[in-house]
């Protein structure tokens, strides 16, 4: 069996192949800011599809939260996204919670449902569920910017030996998932931030987007 080339496909379908993966959120409470002007529907360049509402519209659909644990999920994600990426007719769904760090808008992704006729009920259940995290830029032209943290870039100051974050490599790939709390993600991507790195937000995964009823 192609084990190799199953686990790339894999990857590629969650949308979340070559990114930064995290078992914590990248934000803290006190970080999280609304940014009302993401809320749309926008096509990208490869003709993905998404679709952004406001997660306390999406409760609203189901009027109350009627279980403790909606409650839960209402309480930790009430402002934030609730995102539909569309991409060659295949669906996943996303919890996005905005934050700022030093005036510059990030989005902690959280991938909360994926429909494919390729993955079977035990290959769902193998899938662990994981956190990435986009800069968000508003461009002057109304468009948006989004650029993932590229797992390459991690690795190599992990080499360097340039940074101390808590993180295992996993799998048959070594694929770099952070152990870290969110306090010293958040932390870390401050620091990041600052950085003089040129190529920090260099990426395969990166996207700009148009509003739907506009033309590219």
């Amino acid at each position: 069996m192609k084990i190799k080339n199953i686990i790339i496909a894999l990857c590629i379908l969650l949308f979340n192949s070559c990114v930064l993966k995290s078992l914590h959120p990248f934000y803290i409470a006190s970080a999280v800011f609304y940014e009302a002007s993401f809320i749309g529907n926008w096509e990208d360049a490869k003709q993905g599809k998404w679709e952004v509402t406001s997660l306390k519209e999406e409760f609203k659909k189901d009027k109350e939260p009627k279980f403790e644990y909606d409650k839960k999920i209402y309480e930790q994600y009430k402002d934030g996204y609730f995102i539909k990426y569309t991409e060659n007719e295949k669906e996943a769904s996303f919890i996005g919670v905005p934050f700022k760090i030093n005036n510059e808008l990030f989005i902690n992704f959280n991938m909360v449902d994926y429909n494919s006729e390729d993955l079977n009920s035990l290959a769902k259940s193998n899938i662990i569920e994981t956190h990435t995290v986009a800069k968000l830029d508003i461009l002057e032209n109304g468009n948006m910017s989004l650029k993932w943290l590229d797992e390459d870039r991690l690795t190599e100051l992990f080499e360097k030996k340039q940074i101390q974050l808590k993180h295992e490599k996993v799998g048959i790939n070594e694929t770099l998932v952070l152990t870290a709390s969110s306090k010293e993600l958040f932390k870390f991507l401050k620091k990041y931030l600052e950085s003089d790195n040129k190529d920090k937000w260099k990426t395969d995964k990166k996207f700009t987007l148009t509003r739907a009823n506009e033309t590219h």
